[in-house]
């Protein structure tokens, strides 16, 4: 789609309303320069649809300068407000102490969050709450991010000034320090907020639009289309960290595993001394370290050992940072046990600063080599890694704690009592500068190893050469790598692999996206057109036996490591992941509905993928346009509106109107249309009235 004001914008042409040297008076200039160049070219048209098509873009523009307009006179009353905030009403003599008090906050609110759900046996993701100033009904996703996202650049600002060793200074009329350190949070969550609906209107597939009311108030929309993109795009981030948690629930539950851990395990108990003890009775700390090391055995389809192991001039490698990561979780959960929450009042702020552990330095990495081994200078180093300095690549969520003063670290400890390893490594990559680009071979070799398994174990398949990844040359000279290519039957396979950073923003999930569309989809149209110049030859190298009887059929597709768009068709190429593939040839059913029984996950009603082997080929490429964990949740959703709080009456009114995930009966997910039969278990009538489903 054509939007002509917008990729001005995202060329860096035009300055939006959150970069530095906006101003509102040049986005008006601006956009007026652009419709007088735009509208010399309406006089080159000769047909009117062609008018009206070009009057349609003017449209989407018009609305994109609206946003930008909207938006910037937003950020200016935040803007002046914070001024005000610190000019005339400051309780505080130093940064250190605001930034205590950000994480008291953050801390206080996943605390109150993981305690309504203590006792709650309900899917997380399927519930709302309302308990805030809006009244807008948000999911605990929201509630556990916006935890963390509200207070980022508060606590950066407060970093960046402390670096320049900038003062604070006390105003005549100071409010109190509670009220202060809500009403900046207050203030910063609005502005992140704004921030990431500006990104989803100018890289996703969102709408701004304005409306008036019954009472001639005007509004402004930020509108999620409900398109099969942005449908796409919430189950398959759902999914993938459905996938994380099912992996360490399995890992909870192995006797086996938790027996041999029993043995070795050793964490630093919150105490005074922060004395490293041997196994826990607690269950939270022995779950929660199980989960850990499921999740880091899971990096290694994503990450090569050897990036892991080495220390590129460095004096620690990845591995290292996981023993002090791991260690620090643990201690988090700790230190949220310890809290105490309770009505705070305007002047009862110290009460407000027990969610803000405070560790002694010296202490904490005594501790760390004792448990390590490692030397103290070493320890010293990895903690220094893991401080959040304010830095471009410094992320909260990877980085959770603060130097506080020389001896002292405060911990975020909402942000890494359940950490995404994954997500976590792939930072501490991205700031170490690590060079990832083995990552792709690593990946296409995995895919390659992993898919051969499973086809030499499918005993139903006998006419099949195996996938291979490698670099082919033809007798013209042209040649291409070829990351994936195998033949079953008549079938040939040709994939192009990504190995993506996890996409955790818009602007990763844009990049994803353009990766997807100009890259891998162009290639693996363009490697299909180069084997097809040469099928014969192309067998003949691989050593495959080319039989001229039989018409071979090219299926094309892509494979994402980061699972994002997964059940996606880019240019009419499906995305997949790896075990989309492998679970299509391992089994002919695919299990809509579980439930536990003894202890035990039993399925009790499946998709039926294929019956034979003439089915297995023709369904191939429907399985791969309709995944079954994707098409599973597509009519999984409803449509909430979340209105921005506003700072007076003459901010603008902003909704943003959006999809967000609801739980459906078993019996409602099973009358919907699907490409592929449903088959029953006998005891499916007996269970499908309880309530513990695994969907």
């Amino acid at each position: 789609m054509k939007k002509s004001f917008l990729n001005k914008i995202n060329k860096g042409g035009i300055s939006h309303p959150f970069h530095k040297s906006f101003k509102i008076e040049k986005w008006i200039e601006d956009f007026q320069k652009y419709l007088e160049e735009e509208s010399k070219k309406l006089t080159i048209f000769e047909d009117e649809k062609d008018i009206e098509s070009e009057g349609s873009y003017f449209d989407q523009d018009l609305n994109i300068f609206i946003a930008g307009l909207i938006f910037g006179i937003f950020l200016e009353e935040i803007r002046e407000e914070l001024k005000n905030l610190y000019n005339n009403e400051n309780p505080f003599l130093a940064y250190e102490e605001i930034i205590k008090f950000y994480f008291s906050i953050s801390n206080r609110e996943k605390k109150i969050l993981l305690e309504k759900f203590k006792n709650s046996e309900t899917n997380l993701i399927n519930i709302t709450f309302n308990n805030n100033f809006m009244k807008n009904e948000l999911i605990a996703e929201d509630i556990v991010h916006g935890s963390v996202d509200s207070i980022s650049n508060a606590i950066h600002n407060c970093i960046i000034k402390m670096n320049e060793n900038i003062k604070l200074k006390i105003s005549d009329k100071p409010i109190s320090k509670l009220s202060f350190v809500k009403k900046e949070a207050y203030l910063s969550g609005m502005y992140s907020a704004l921030e990431n609906y500006w990104n989803l209107i100018i890289l996703l597939d969102y709408q701004f639009f304005r409306k008036k009311s019954e009472n001639g108030e005007t509004y402004y929309i930020v509108f999620q289309a409900e398109s099969e993109y942005e449908k796409i795009s919430l189950i398959s981030n759902q999914r993938r960290e459905k996938i994380v948690t099912q992996r360490a629930f399995f890992a909870i539950g192995d006797d086996y595993l938790y027996t041999k851990i029993k043995k070795e395990f050793k964490y630093i108990k919150n105490s005074k001394a922060f004395q490293v003890v041997k196994f826990s009775e607690n269950n939270k700390i022995m779950s929660t370290y199980l989960s850990l090391l499921s999740q880091e055995a899971y990096l290694s389809d994503f990450i090569p050992t050897e990036i892991m192991k080495n220390y590129y001039n460095n004096q620690f490698n990845i591995l290292d940072i996981l023993k002090v990561f791991k260690q620090l979780v643990l201690l988090a959960l700790q230190f949220e046990d310890n809290y105490v929450d309770e009505n705070i009042e305007e002047n009862e702020f110290e009460k407000l600063l027990q969610f803000c552990p405070i560790i002694k330095k010296r202490k904490l990495i005594k501790s760390l080599c004792e448990l390590t081994g490692y030397k103290f200078l070493k320890i010293e180093i990895i903690l220094k890694f893991l401080e959040y300095e304010g830095n471009k690549n410094d992320d909260l969520w990877v980085n959770p704690i603060i130097s506080i003063s020389k001896d002292e670290y405060i911990l975020l400890t909402g942000a890494i009592d359940s950490p995404n390893l994954l997500r976590t490594v792939e930072k501490w990559l991205v700031k170490l500068d690590i060079p990832l680009d083995k990552r792709g071979d690593y990946y296409e070799t995995l895919i390659v190893k992993d898919f051969n398994k499973v086809i030499e174990n499918n005993k139903e398949i006998k006419d099949f050469n195996k996938s291979v990844s490698k670099r082919i040359k033809l007798n013209n000279n042209k040649e291409e790598q070829i990351d994936f290519l195998c033949r079953i039957g008549n079938k040939i396979l040709l994939a192009e692999t990504k190995c993506i950073i996890t996409s955790d923003s818009p602007q990763r999930e844009f990049n994803t996206y353009k990766r997807l569309k100009d890259e891998a989809s162009i290639q693996v149209n363009r490697k299909k057109e180069f084997i097809l110049q040469d099928l014969r030859k192309v067998f003949e190298i691989l050593k495959w036996d080319f039989n001229p009887n039989v018409e071979y059929e090219i299926i094309t597709f892509i494979i994402n490591s980061n699972r994002t768009l997964v059940g996606l068709s880019i240019n009419d190429i499906p995305i997949i992941d790896k075990e989309i593939l492998l679970n299509y040839f391992r089994k002919n059913k695919f299990p809509i509905l579980s439930m536990e029984k003894n202890e035990q996950i039993i399925h009790i009603a499946y998709f039926i993928l294929y019956n034979n082997l003439e089915e297995m080929y023709k369904n191939f490429m429907i399985y791969l346009k309709n995944p079954p964990p994707i098409i599973l949740h597509k009519h999984s959703f409803e449509r909430k509106l979340v209105q921005m709080p506003r700072l007076s009456e003459k901010s603008p009114i902003i909704i943003l109107s959006r999809l967000i995930p609801i739980k459906i009966h078993p019996k409602e997910i099973l009358e919907k249309d699907y490409p592929f039969k449903i088959e029953k278990e006998k005891e499916f009538d007996e269970y499908i009235n309880k309530v513990d489903f695994i969907i």
